[in-house]
């Protein structure tokens, strides 16, 4: 479903059964980017959802092969980047790290091999452990990383080049539109779309209509949708 399609249907909803102005175009700008990040929070996991005895958020990534499937576009591998005297500078859409590694040459019957190897990610208080040990200090063979805000941290820092996968920041989402005497038509060049997969845009919409106080469950929300596309509006 398109942003423009999701604001017809919400205008639609709105106009049936709620007193109040219609939704407007600015309000809908506004809301699409809120909505971005509310799901994107959702899927990662809501600290919310925490408890005694319950670890785990009802959501969050892997948790099942649908969340998986679900976000799976969120899930980024940069298998060439530069580690600068020891520090990995943040991709631009940088969220969260899955993993990092590093190729390790020995020689194997005579000859130079390159040898995947994890890239272990520490807290600052394991570091400290390993780096005060002299049997247990970060080596090419068995290397570190500390996540500080500056970039991540590489040790040994004779590291030049890594391999990242991570997790990014869904695109941030654009309504545009062009206004005309009493209606609006879609910008289509000026609109980025959500990139959440197809699946989740009645979820973006209900986010977005409980934000205006609308509160709807499944079933009702797609009642509306059925009577939107019977109506022909």
């Amino acid at each position: 479903m398109k942003i423009f399609q999701m604001y017809e249907l919400m205008n639609f909803i709105i106009n049936k059964d709620y007193e109040g102005n219609a939704l407007t175009p600015d309000q809908l700008a506004d809301l699409v980017k809120v909505a971005n990040l509310e799901l994107f929070k959702i899927k990662m996991g809501l600290p919310e959802d925490y408890a005694p005895g319950q670890p785990l958020s009802r959501q969050g990534l892997d948790l099942t092969q649908r969340l998986t499937d679900e976000t799976r576009f969120l899930k980024k591998l940069d298998p060439t980047i530069t580690v600068t005297n020891g520090v990995i500078a943040y991709p631009s859409d940088y969220f969260t790290i899955s993993a990092l590694r590093h190729n390790y040459t020995r020689n194997v019957d005579a000859s130079p091999t390159e040898i995947p190897r994890p890239i272990e990610i520490l807290t600052e208080d394991e570091y400290s452990d390993r780096a005060g040990k002299w049997l247990k200090r970060p080596t090419t063979w068995d290397a570190v990383a500390v996540i500080r805000d500056d970039g991540i941290h590489v040790f040994p820092d004779s590291i030049v080049s890594a391999e990242i996968a991570y997790i990014k920041y869904p695109a941030a989402p654009v309504f545009a539109y062009t206004l005309h005497t009493g209606y609006i038509t879609e910008d289509i060049p000026g609109t980025t779309e959500f990139e959440w997969p197809e699946i989740l845009h009645m979820d973006l919409v209900r986010i977005m209509l409980s934000f205006m106080g609308v509160h709807l469950r499944d079933e009702q929300l797609f009642q509306y949708a059925e009577q939107k596309k019977s109506a022909g509006v």
